[in-house]
């Protein structure tokens, strides 16, 4: 059985300007910050913390009022 390597070009590739769109369908329409009208949120920009319901908002994920201010902690780095 005879194998040929194609090794091919794609012109489009690199010409045209990439298209980004948020992973995340929907996402701001339903979810409001839940940071308006926190009275912690002064507090938390100062510290650099998160509460519970910023980091389920953060990742598109539903939150709910009994969340807020729920887990304060600095936020996670990842590389």
């Amino acid at each position: 059985m005879d194998r040929e390597l194609n090794i091919g070009w794609d012109s489009e590739f690199m010409s045209d300007r990439a298209v980004v769109e948020d992973p995340r369908p929907g996402f701001g329409e339903w979810a409001p910050d839940p940071c308006e009208g926190c009275a912690l949120v002064e507090q938390c920009a100062a510290d650099g913390r998160e509460c519970m319901a910023f980091r389920n908002w953060a990742v598109g994920a539903k939150w709910s009022n009994h969340m807020v201010g729920k887990h304060l902690r600095a936020p996670k780095m990842t590389d």
